[in-house]
């Protein structure tokens, strides 16, 4: 750990790294901050007045400062005021947040309504919207759910099932709900800084009120504000660390039950936290190394011993060190499995060096150890040098060490750790240790080391306090169980190792995993592999034994086997015995003297069948006669149909079996061929240009070593078995029997694949020609494969090269690699195959009838045979002509869309332009798919996207209100403008937005019971033609093409108007006119009222307007003014100046229209405030102001009321 600063060493401590999840390790306290390192705005929680912490085990916090307002007159912990313990609470980390700005799907749930989303085992969301009202119950049986955007209106309700939940970006609204349903855990990664909107629930019945807290962990990545009268029970973890911004703020008043964790936080007055203990299990951690010590036995092979993360880092068991499964720590599967057997000694396993398992700053191990016997002095478990040890005293207790070097001059000392208790004999304990070096520059340095044992802590350590300090990492190798001469006896499992701190929860956590256990098949049988049955002893006969496991041998025992040969001993020779190998051995066995051999061997595993013998590439005997002369044949494996030489020599054994020339001259030779694999052929094998069958008689050439040159020929593929005899009939040569046999593979050139693409598709562009026959990404269409035989050398291996080359029928071979390769677009996708191997039968063909390939685009398909699998040979990868063009099967449309309330950000007005939300203009976003329903993203690429600008319909209401919803109520205006994005991403998709556009409903003439205020619910609809592209690729269900729309919302839409009152009096005296803004409200039928949530006229009002006045009263006679504020609480005043003696007369006072401006801009009445006074249509309104008149006392009615 590194640290720079002058903070005093006693007042910092090591920070943790721990898993996610509301364990108590994470959650000590209430409030806690992680900080790293000592910089000054960073671990503090700040209380304002009156702010609390109550329910927490005590007034210590881990964190760096706690600070409080003096004035408060609560204490910020119960029964005392909080302070900091110094020490910082644990770092969780869940690494990276994917990446979510690919997905297409969309929810939307419209105003009041309730839906339900079922997990789908995929779960990728664009966007996922409730808008006023809305309910959404998300189903998802613990599924993980990935959403880019997840937004909450006012008063709408999202219930979550048990389960993870990503969200790039979190909204939520005033008295909005997430709620978790059932009886598990929701955890809640969220990347982008969010707030829990006011009167906001997040797992919590009501304001202030406490829900099951460990029913919700959440992870932000950002910062998280809860505004006022926000509620959360849960766990919060906030990982923001941007300079003094706070990790988590809570707002005055607002409330948290559970527990918070982050850098900073900050609670403002009366805001206040409840601590609820957590019960969670932070799981196991997620080793950077895990040896699991399963293997089924060790060897001393290189690689043996797995490292079961992936790093490669394989280790090797040493000095008798074995495995055994019998008892482990935690039986059963799952469960701890095998384990490794220590014996003394020298017994050990051994990782080679890496500088991932040295002790640089931290470093954590944790295993299994059972000692057997109670050592006579100390013994190693594991070590890696100097850099670190951790040994078994002879009282049974664990002794941690460590080099520590420190100064300018070579200083150093070790640091020794001894744990407080003994490990008990024959008993499993879970062990483990941690070392951390602590670096404060220019202060001091130091090393901590701590054991561990059943995740409890045991003892600690610290090295004396030094400048330049300095752990010893080294290039030794890591030895678990010994070090080749001071070793441990007893098991050990569960290896783990880690570059960070680990703490006791996390090693308790690693005591309770269990994994599944491998299962070993078993040996099916045995085989020993062999030419021929007959051999010379002066030529060792090459054997190969093989481990199989199923009985046609095509798959090999995985792991390893010791296999004993017989026979063995004078005269019967095995070049090794017994030998150990996985798979199988290359071996030599020699009889030296005339006579027969029966081979066998027994084995460890035995198999569950008895052993069998392959001579010739047939079952047979495993008796071999072995002469003193013979001929030896060579020949060597061959391409199909291309004459290949070859050898026929005459040897005889000159008594210390080696091979010496026979003879010299012509002699006739009877040859045979047997074909072994596949059993039988039409093609013939052919020697010197003859054809032979059986005792095909050649005369041959033999030169001064006894060798005739053959030219060996066969058109078609398989194991070939020849054989070679002779008899002699006269002079020196009656009597003399010579034979000789040799097997030879015969392989393709290589493989010929043809589809029914058009003949027309000669360019890999957009100019190829769709497949025929209707055939789309992720549509079946047919492959033919056949084996040719070789033509000439050089040839290329093409479809087009090997049109015309001869059929190899015998040709079969499994397991056949099949991929794509994208020709078109450039830089595409080579995308997958419905087929990706397959068998080749014998025949003049293989036809796969189902293959596909997922992608759009023009494609070469490749054939890629297994290495040495067709008899030990390779036969050559080739590939297609031109495949293609294949087109989506389907097209899927997406859209959104968000209005802004015009007014404030509350409602728009009836007639009130609304504009859409920033970011939030329509949008629509097309993506491609195969049958299969996977993005084709080979689509959104150059000249292969095929569909132009989609024509819109005409925006359509939507609300379920007859007259809100009549064409022509609804209407759009402004400039439009359109823009495309996401082109050439090569992910199938592309958006077009449209911007520019405002929305109004045109305001009622005569106020209706549909027109009290509204939520707008609009629809924007596409045709399916709209949605074709050029290759007849659409939105479509089933067969069919459709239309499609998506509903948007954004603005509560209210009809309101703005009344000017009457007034008469003195000429004497001024005048006021009332002005009042309404809006229809109230019960089912309306009337209008008071709009007090107006915050967008009183700005816009400009001055009174006189008109044309009558009687006395002349222009100029009277100014009107405007109250100021024009408007409190939806009422204000025009005021007209007293006109003077004589000057008796009225005149018509209103407000400047938008006739003379622009309606919403400041000195106009907008026209959606306008009113149909007089039944003529809406109109500005007026009020009439008339002096000289005085109207005297108001008339007053009495009436008697009758009491009985």
């Amino acid at each position: 750990m590194r640290v720079f600063g002058l903070f005093l060493l006693m007042l910092l401590s090591p920070w943790a790294q721990a898993l996610v999840g509301n364990c108590p390790s994470n959650f000590p306290d209430g409030l806690q901050t992680p900080y790293i390192g000592n910089a000054a705005q960073k671990g503090g929680i700040v209380f304002d007045y009156n702010a609390q912490l109550l329910g927490n085990p005590d007034s210590v916090l881990a964190a760096k400062t706690v600070n409080r307002n003096a004035g408060s007159t609560l204490l910020t912990c119960s029964g005392a005021h909080c302070t900091a313990s110094g020490i910082a609470a644990p770092i969780q980390d869940p690494g990276s947040f994917p990446d979510t700005s690919a997905y297409t799907a969309t929810v939307n749930v419209p105003y009041a309504s309730t839906q339900t989303l079922a997990g789908n085992g995929v779960n990728q969301y664009r966007s996922i919207t409730l808008n006023d009202s809305a309910q959404l119950t998300v189903n998802g049986s613990s599924q993980t759910f990935f959403i880019d955007q997840l937004n909450l209106a006012s008063s709408s309700t999202l219930r979550l099932s048990p389960g993870d939940y990503w969200v790039r970006a979190l909204t939520t609204g005033y008295q909005s709900q997430i709620q978790v349903q059932g009886s598990g855990q929701v955890r809640l990664f969220v990347r982008d800084n969010w707030t829990l909107a006011s009167s906001a629930l997040l797992n919590s019945p009501a304001i202030n009120t406490a829900g099951s807290a460990n029913n919700l962990y959440l992870f932000s990545y950002g910062s998280l504000t809860l505004n006022n009268q926000a509620t959360l029970s849960g766990y919060v973890y906030s990982a923001n660390q941007q300079g003094a911004n706070q990790a988590v703020t809570l707002d005055s008043p607002s409330y948290v039950f559970g527990a918070l964790s982050g850098e900073n936080i900050s609670l403002a007055s009366n805001a206040r936290v409840t601590y609820v203990a957590p019960s969670g299990n932070c799981g196991v951690v997620t080793s950077q190394y895990w040896w699991a010590l399963d293997e089924a036995q060790w060897t001393g092979a290189t690689g043996e011993v797995l490292e079961s993360t992936g790093t490669g880092l394989a280790g090797r068991g040493l000095g008798g060190a074995q495995t055994a499964n019998a008892t482990p720590a935690l039986s059963g599967s799952p469960g701890t499995c095998g384990y490794g057997v220590m014996t003394g000694g020298s017994s050990r396993v051994e990782i080679a060096d890496n500088n991932g398992v040295d002790f640089n700053t931290q470093l954590s191990m944790g295993l299994w150890i059972r000692p057997t016997q109670t050592p006579s002095s100390t013994v190693v478990i594991l070590r890696k040098g100097t850099n670190y040890q951790l040994a078994l005293d002879s009282s049974r207790r664990l002794v941690l060490t460590t080099r520590f070097s420190y100064g300018l001059f070579g200083g150093g000392e070790t640091l020794t750790v001894t744990s407080s208790s003994a490990l008990p004999l024959n008993t499993w304990s879970h062990v483990g240790f941690s070392l951390d070096f602590f670096e404060e520059f220019l202060v001091a340095d130091y090393i901590t080391g701590r054991i561990f044992i059943n995740g409890v802590q045991s003892a600690s350590g610290q090295s004396s306090a030094q400048l330049f300090g300095a752990t010893t990492p080294n290039s030794s190798v890591l030895q678990i169980g010994g070090t080749g001469s001071t070793g441990f006896t007893g098991w050990l499992d569960e290896v783990r190792l880690d570059q960070q701190l680990l703490v006791a929860s996390d090693f308790a956590a690693q005591m309770a995993y269990r994994h599944a256990c491998p299962t070993v098949a078993a040996v099916d049988h045995y085989e020993l592999v062999y030419a021929s049955s007959q051999a010379l002893t002066c030529n060792p006969l090459d054997v190969t034994v093989r481990a199989c496991q199923n009985s046609s041998c095509s798959s090999l025992y995985a792991s390893p086997v010791t296999v004993n040969l017989t026979p063995s001993g004078t005269p019967n020779n095995w070049s090794a015995t017994p030998v150990t190998f996985t798979g199988s051995s290359a071996l030599q066995f020699q009889r030296t003297t005339a006579g027969t051999s029966t081979l066998g061997l027994t084995a460890t595993p035995a198999a569950s069948n008895a052993t069998q013998c392959i001579v010739g590439g047939v079952s047979a005997s495993c008796a071999v006669t072995f002469a003193s002369s013979g001929f030896i044949l060579n020949v060597p494996n061959i391409l199909a149909n291309k004459p290949t030489a070859a050898t026929l020599q005459a040897v005889k054994d000159d008594g210390t079996q080696t091979c010496v020339p026979a003879w010299q001259g012509d002699r006739t030779v009877n040859f045979t061929r047997t074909y072994s694999n596949p059993a039988s052929g039409t093609l013939p094998v052919q020697i010197n240009g003859a054809t032979v069958t059986s005792n095909t008689p050649l005369t041959l050439s033999f030169d001064s070593t006894a060798s005739a040159a053959l030219t060996v020929r066969y058109a078609d593929a398989g194991l070939i078995s020849l054989g070679a005899s002779y008899s002699g009939s006269s002079g020196l040569d009656a009597g003399l029997v010579l034979t000789g046999n040799d097997d030879f593979v015969s392989k393709p050139y290589g493989l010929l694949l043809q589809t029914d693409t058009a003949a027309g598709c000669t360019a890999a562009d957009i100019s190829c020609p769709l497949y025929p026959g209707g055939v789309r990404a992720g549509d079946s269409f047919s492959l033919r494969i056949k084996a040719v035989a070789w033509q000439s050398d050089g040839e290329a291996l093409t479809a087009a090269a090997l049109a015309d080359n001869s059929v190899t029928p015998n040709f079969q071979l499994n397991g056949i690699a099949l991929a794509s390769q994208v020709q078109a677009p450039v830089g595409g996708s080579n995308g997958a195959l419905g087929v990706s191997s397959y068998n080749h039968g014998l025949g003049a063909q293989t036809a796969l009838s189902n293959q596909s390939i997922s992608e759009v685009g023009v494609f070469r398909i490749a054939a890629t045979p297994p290495a040495n699998a067709y008899f030990g040979e390779t036969v050559s990868a080739t590939v297609s002509g031109l495949v293609g063009r294949f087109a989506p099967a389907f097209l899927q449309a997406s859209g959104e869309a968000a209005l802004t309330p015009s007014c404030g950000t509350a409602f728009s007005y009836q007639g009130q332009p609304m504009a859409f939300a920033s970011g939030q203009d329509p949008r629509l976003t097309v993506t491609a798919f195969n049958r299969q329903n996977v993005v084709t993203g080979n689509y959104d690429r150059g000249d292969f996207w095929r569909l132009s600008l989609p024509g819109r319909d005409d925006y359509l209401s939507v609300t379920g209100k007859a007259s809100l919803d009549t064409p022509g109520r609804l209407q759009a205006q402004g400039t439009l403008t359109t823009s495309q994005s996401g082109a050439d991403g090569g992910d199938g998709a592309r958006t077009w937005r449209w911007s520019g556009e405002q929305l109004l409903y045109t305001p009622a003439t005569v106020p209706l019971a549909d027109d009290l205020p509204f939520n707008a619910a609009i629809r924007q609809g596409f045709s399916a033609s709209a949605l074709t592209d050029a290759d007849g690729a659409c939105v479509r269900s089933g067969s069919t093409c459709q239309t499609y729309s998506y509903d948007f919302s954004g603005s509560q839409v209210r009809l309101g108007r703005l009344s000017i009152g009457n007034a008469h009096g003195s000429e004497l005296q001024p005048l006021a006119l009332p002005l009042r803004l309404e809006s229809w409200q109230g019960s089912s039928t309306g009337l209008f009222q008071l709009e007090s949530a107006d915050t967008c006229t009183a700005a816009v009002l400009g001055q009174p307007e006189l008109g044309v006045t009558t009687g006395n009263l002349s222009a100029g006679d009277t100014t009107a003014s405007l109250s100021s504020p024009a408007l409190t609480a939806a009422q204000g005043l025009i005021s007209l100046t007293a006109p003077g003696a004589g000057n008796d007369g009225s005149v018509l006072v209103g407000l400047r229209t938008p006739t003379a401006c622009i309606a919403g801009q400041a000195n106009c009445l907008p026209d959606w405030l306008w009113y149909d006074w007089r039944g003529n249509g809406r109109e500005a309104p007026q009020g009439l102001a008339t002096f000289g008149v005085y109207r005297g006392a108001a008339p007053l009615i009495y009436r008697r009321e009758l009491y009985r």
